[in-house]
Parts: structure tokens; C-alpha cells; sequence
């Protein structure tokens, strides 16, 4: 015996239909959601670690700088605040003295590139480069000029005194200080008092060290004002004259991105496995679609 269908079976059979659709639609949208989810949150964290490297690393670079200046004048007060640097250089000059123990010697020695000392009255006592003292004391002279600066800030300080400073276009950093008696002894006499001795070493040499120590890419002076690469990050630099003369600039690691891009591949595989199943989601769903009618059909006998 066939049973009869009743209203109430067409209505359940309608809902049924209405139902497969919701849920269908919902499936599609849950997965498209959470696609663009993952791939938004995974960007926007990319990003936030290689802003918070690259504000680190520019820190760690600041600090790497102030710390070269640093030494350069711990080594001004250990060559500088000396007996001897007075009785051989100031009182009397002794060439030989000279080589074997300051200027010369401190390059030779830290793998400085010049050092000068200047009497009371801005003449040069002498002058070195590259482990030796110089015969070409006139061009010394000149280079002198550009070092004016550093004379009058050493002798205000009473201390040393560090920084960055040009000789013609090449910064160099450099450490001076007053040439004194060590605390205890007797002050200089009026005539010679105030000498000065500076040692430096090139800014870029200096900055290559820390590049490759620290694997800093591309940390090299720019112009100030210039064009630059949006990658890369800069920090000013100023002259002992207080003039921003350059930017150090460099490109920044990436960890952020790098993870990205090193497991692109595993999240492109999960959201095609998830396209692939709301593909065969919607198989099924239009699959149930065409037998709809049928059951449509049956339900109104």
C-alpha cells in the first residue's frame, strides 16, 4: 500500500533544501575567511618583527658607533695623561721617543691611520700616518686646519673628548685629549700648557668591521637629504662642529619576511587542501540540488 504524502512532508523537503544552502554558503565563506585570515595575520606579524629587528638593529648600530668614539678616547687619555708624553713631546720633543711610543706606536698597534699633536700655540709637535711619522709636515699642517674643532673642544672638556670629524671629504673618528702631567704631578708651565693629541681611524674601514661583525648588509655613509631604497634605514650622522654631514644607512634583515616566504609553500598547500575540500563540498551540495526536484515531486503526491 502507498502512503500519501501529506503537506507536511512537502515542507520538510523544502526545508531541507533551504538548509543544504545556508550551510553551503557558510562552508564556502568560513573557508574564504579563514584563508584571508591566516594570510592577513601572518603578513601583519611579518611585518611588526621586521619593524621591531630593523628598530634594534638601529639601536645596536647607534651603540656600536658612540662605543667607537668611546674608545677612541680611552685611548687619547692613555697615551695623552702621561709623565712621559710630556717630558718627551711637550718639554722636549723626541722624535725617536715619539715613534716608539705614541702616535706611531697607537697605529701600529690598534690599526689606527693618523695621529697629531699640537703645542700650546696650534704648532704641530708632529704628525703620523700609517705607522710612521710624516716628512710632509706641510701637508700636515693643512690637513690641521680641518681639526680646529676637535683642539678647542679637547681643550674645553679638560677631558677626552670623542667623535666624528672631516679631513677634506673623509670622516674620520677620532679621540683627543690635553697632554698632561698625570694626577699628582706638578701642572705644565704657562707656555706650553694646553697641547693636544688626537688619534683616528677612517669612519668607513671602522664601519666595515662592524658590518661584517655584526652581518650588518650594505652599512655604509650616504648623502644627507638623498634618495633612498624604501628597505633600507638610516641614522644621522654629525661632525664635532655639530653639522649632519651624512647618513649611515643599511639594509635590515627581515626574519618576518623570511619566515613568510620560507613556508609560503606548506600554507599555499593547506589552502589548496581547503579549496580542494569546499570544491568537493560543493560537488556534493549541487549533486543533492539535482535530486531536489525528484524529491520535490514525490513529496507532492
Amino acid at each position: 500500500m502507498i502512503s500519501a504524502r501529506t503537506p507536511g512532508n512537502f515542507d520538510h523537503a523544502a526545508g531541507d533544501a533551504r538548509r543544504f544552502n545556508v550551510a553551503g554558503l557558510l562552508f564556502a565563506a568560513m573557508v574564504v575567511l579563514t584563508i584571508a585570515f591566516v594570510l592577513f595575520m601572518a603578513l601583519e606579524t611579518a611585518r611588526r618583527i621586521d619593524m621591531a629587528t630593523a628598530e634594534r638593529t638601529k639601536d645596536e648600530i647607534a651603540d656600536a658607533v658612540a662605543d667607537l668614539g668611546a674608545a677612541m678616547g680611552k685611548k687619547a687619555e692613555e697615551y695623552s695623561l702621561w709623565n712621559d708624553a710630556v717630558d718627551h713631546l711637550v718639554v722636549g720633543y723626541d722624535p725617536v721617543w715619539a715613534n716608539a711610543n705614541v702616535g706611531p706606536y697607537a697605529e701600529r698597534l690598534w690599526g689606527l691611520d693618523r695621529s697629531y699633536a699640537w703645542n700650546g700655540r696650534d704648532g704641530l709637535i708632529y704628525a703620523s700616518k700609517d705607522g710612521a711619522l710624516r716628512d710632509d709636515m706641510d701637508a700636515a699642517t693643512g690637513e690641521a686646519a680641518d681639526l680646529r674643532p676637535v683642539l678647542a673642544a679637547a681643550r674645553a672638556a679638560g677631558k677626552p673628548v670623542s667623535g666624528i670629524v672631516h679631513i677634506g671629504q673623509i670622516p674620520f673618528v677620532f679621540g683627543a685629549r690635553v697632554i698632561a702631567y698625570e694626577y699628582g704631578h706638578d701642572p705644565l708651565p704657562p707656555n706650553p700648557d694646553r697641547p693636544v693629541q688626537v688619534f683616528m681611524t677612517r669612519l668607513d674601514s671602522e664601519l666595515a668591521k662592524l658590518a661584517s661583525s655584526r652581518r650588518i648588509a650594505d652599512l655604509r655613509v650616504a648623502e644627507a637629504g638623498g634618495p633612498a631604497p624604501a628597505a633600507v634605514v638610516s641614522l644621522p650622522l654629525e661632525s664635532i662642529a655639530g653639522q649632519r654631514f651624512g647618513v649611515l644607512t643599511w639594509t635590515p634583515e627581515q626574519p618576518g619576511r623570511t619566515l613568510v616566504r620560507e613556508t609560503a609553500p606548506y600554507a599555499g598547500g593547506f589552502a589548496l587542501a581547503l579549496l580542494a575540500l569546499l570544491f568537493l563540498f560543493q560537488r556534493v551540495l549541487q549533486r543533492l540540488k539535482r535530486q531536489e526536484p525528484l524529491r520535490l515531486s514525490v513529496a507532492r503526491r
